[in-house]
């Protein structure tokens, strides 16, 4: 065994405010120039290095704790055969005994003004994972401290990637409270967004790579009629838009719409095979699952269950076994569960917000007799394929979050929650909610390789190093590098002006030296 020696040295940084208490858990893992950095969504008690061979850890280390946000730290000392290894980090903290807020209002990077929809990258191999992104449309007189139309992202720990929204080059249609309508993130980290208004409608997809970039266009161009329905040589192919999900991954990623125009009828399912998308999807749907009998309200969001099936909420200000909030269809499109006795939910989803955890396991449905409320439910299948939903916890909405309407909600990796409100006002937008868990653990794996081969010491890397800041003005006389809350460099030099940079959190780093800066 040869012993490969390195010294430790933590260095941990933070991120955004007023968020405590959370399922912790790391993304944005890098190893290179003998440090590994991540990024974690809260205070860990400890983080541990786990380096890997043929799928087996082989041996560990512990890097200590960590804090919210971008941590950056030396490879410790590690005892084992030279070479090059996969590797992922655990993260823990202590457990979560109650359903626990983590957001109070305050953080204007999140004051939304007419968030429509949430969605969170679980997918570990992604180069986004635990990016959280949400889509607000061009609703004009909400307040808010982010009132522009399009699509607002954020790394794990709620800290802001953009500034201003991303609207992909489009022209979103002025006064519509519905473009976008919602976002869902495929399994390789890809950002689709689905439009409802009948100019624009349909679905847009994006790279995480280029959040920047313009949005392409699902949907090949066809004729497109007053009502938003898209033909081509006469063939329907989609319509106006009002939710999206996604299933699957490489040539058998499928995307399910609910569509207003096919039938002219709101909530119609339709399946498209899409696929990698090397062409924009030129035919008509895959399968045509229509809707299920009392799936009636325009308001409504779909959910992958994980298996191919889909589950369906819809606005119901009380609920019954004609009309129910929530619905469930099988890999075939055909109805096999609905609620309506109340023994599940509270009698209402107000504006049918509803999300699924990253394993099917976990249901979320915002809404309540007062719509004042969100209940959590358990998700089991039996042999039959048919679901049942077991409550675990009714949550009563406090201040700032009471008087809004919820609209969506979504789960990171580690089941934390996240609700989207509309109509905010200074203190509304997004908020986010941990649940218990006894053991508040997660291993993220890194997509990169780390090399245990060659030098014993990287003290030679590092050379001692000053950073100065005042008055906007970086000044570090052996050159410095600066980067955003995601990890991506920004700036470089021996002088870097930062006046006019956007808000949000950067690190700075020169050597050994670093330096965080909010702004």
């Amino acid at each position: 065994m040869k012993k490969v020696l390195l010294p430790l040295a933590a260095l941990l940084l933070g991120a955004a405010p007023a968020m405590a208490g959370a399922n912790v858990y790391a993304s944005a893992l890098k190893a290179e120039n003998g440090k590994i950095s991540f990024i974690l969504n809260d205070d860990a008690t400890a983080v541990t290095l786990n380096i890997l061979k043929d799928g087996k850890i082989v041996a560990t280390a512990a890097l200590g704790a960590g804090s919210k946000g971008l941590n950056t730290v030396d490879i410790p000392e590690i005892e084992a055969e030279a070479g090059t290894y996969n590797w992922s980090l655990t993260a823990s903290a202590a457990a979560i005994t109650e359903v626990t807020r983590l957001t109070d209002g305050t953080d204007t990077n999140l004051q939304t003004s007419s968030a429509r929809g949430i969605a969170v990258d679980n997918h570990p191999a992604s180069p986004a994972f635990g990016n959280i992104y949400a889509v607000s449309p061009a609703t004009p007189g909400q307040a808010g401290a982010r009132t522009e139309p399009g699509l607002y992202a954020f790394n794990a720990a709620l800290a802001p990637i953009n500034e201003t929204a991303y609207t992909g080059g489009l022209d979103l249609e002025t006064g519509s409270s519905s473009t976008p309508n919602n976002v869902a993130v495929a399994d390789n980290g890809d950002v689709f967004i689905c439009v409802w208004g009948d100019p624009q409608g349909g679905v847009y997809w994006l790279s995480p790579e280029d959040l920047s970039a313009n949005w392409t266009s699902v949907f090949a161009e066809g004729e497109r009629n007053d009502d938003g329905l898209v033909t081509i040589d006469g063939v329907d192919i989609h319509g106006s838009v009002q939710d999206l999900a996604l299933y699957g991954s490489g040539d058998a990623r499928m995307l399910y719409t609910s569509d207003e125009d096919m039938h002219g009828t709101a909530g119609d399912i339709m399946a498209y095979n899409i696929g990698t998308l090397a062409t924009p999807w030129a035919k008509a749907p895959t399968a045509d699952w229509g809707h299920p009998d009392g799936y009636v309200n325009a308001n409504h969001r779909l959910a992958s269950d994980g298996r191919g099936g889909l589950w369906l909420s819809q606005y119901r200000w009380q609920e019954s076994a004609a009309n129910a909030c929530v619905y469930h269809l099988n890999d075939k499109g055909e109805l096999d569960f609905q609620t309506g006795d109340k023994s599940v939910f509270l009698g209402s989803t107000i504006v049918g917000a509803m999300g699924v955890n990253a394993d099917g396991s976990l249901m979320c449905v915002a809404g309540g007799d007062t719509g004042l409320s969100f209940t959590v439910a358990s998700i089991a299948f039996g042999e039959d394929g048919i679901p049942a939903l077991t409550k675990l916890y009714d949550v009563t909405l406090e201040a700032p979050y009471t008087g809004k309407r919820p609209f969506d909600v979504a789960f990171d990796a580690a089941d934390n929650l996240y609700i989207v409100f509309n109509n905010a006002d200074q203190a509304g937008g997004i908020a986010a909610w941990a649940l218990p868990k006894e053991k508040n653990e997660y291993t993220t794996p890194a997509n990169s390789t780390i090399d245990l081969e060659g030098s014993s010491s990287v003290a030679s890397q590092i050379a001692a190093a000053e950073i100065d800041y005042a008055g906007g003005i970086i000044t570090a006389e052996q050159g410095a590098a600066v980067y955003s809350a995601t990890g991506a460099k920004v700036a470089e030099g021996t002088t870097i002006d930062t006046t006019g940079w956007g808000h949000g959190v950067y690190i700075v780093r020169s050597g050994a030296a670093t330096l965080k800066i909010s702004k």
